[in-house]
């Protein structure tokens, strides 16, 4: 066999072998209706207000919970659902994943949003969301990552900032 011949062959089965393992991954996170624990976060979320002229305080929260809710990952439209509760505030929110190279990719989503009226108020919204993540045993899984909001209105703008690792288990 040619030396040519070879290295095609041996580039066809890693290829293959490649792709297989991120479409095992897929079934292996989306098994059981996709549905994975939060068992624990490990954040650091930091929020300021301003408002007119009176720039807010600044407030950071670095904080562990345990057990806060869910996620799921939903293998037909390709969605992951956040359902849980961070300090206080309870989240449900669909962004997008694929699994490339072995790794759980959370899709960057960003969104502009403007609402604007004749007498000039409006709000614009921006979100970006950043986390990667792998499967780290039969039944666990963390996912490491950022998001970022920012909210501006006509008299105020708000932005959060936050850093998390997500640990989850079924």
């Amino acid at each position: 066999m040619r030396p040519v011949h070879k290295i095609l062959i041996l580039l066809v089965v890693v290829v293959a072998t490649g792709c297989s393992k991120d479409k095992r991954i897929e079934n292996s996170i989306t098994k059981k209706n996709g549905k994975w624990d939060v068992s624990s976060v490990t954040y650091t979320r930091i929020e300021q207000v301003v408002s007119g002229t009176n720039v807010g305080q600044i407030v950071t929260v670095d904080k562990t919970e345990n057990n806060v809710g869910t996620m799921t990952f939903q293998k037909d439209n390709g969605e992951v659902v956040f359902d849980f509760t961070l300090n206080g505030e309870y989240r449900n929110d669909i962004y997008g994943f694929t699994v490339n190279d072995e790794n759980i990719i959370l899709r960057i989503k960003m969104g502009l949003n403007g609402i604007f009226n004749i007498i000039n108020n409006f709000t614009i919204e921006q979100q970006s969301v950043s986390y990667i993540g792998e499967q780290t045993g039969k039944n666990s899984m963390t996912i490491d990552g950022s998001e970022v909001y920012q909210r501006i209105t006509d008299t105020s703008t708000v932005q959060i900032s936050m850093t998390a690792t997500y640990e989850l288990s079924r």
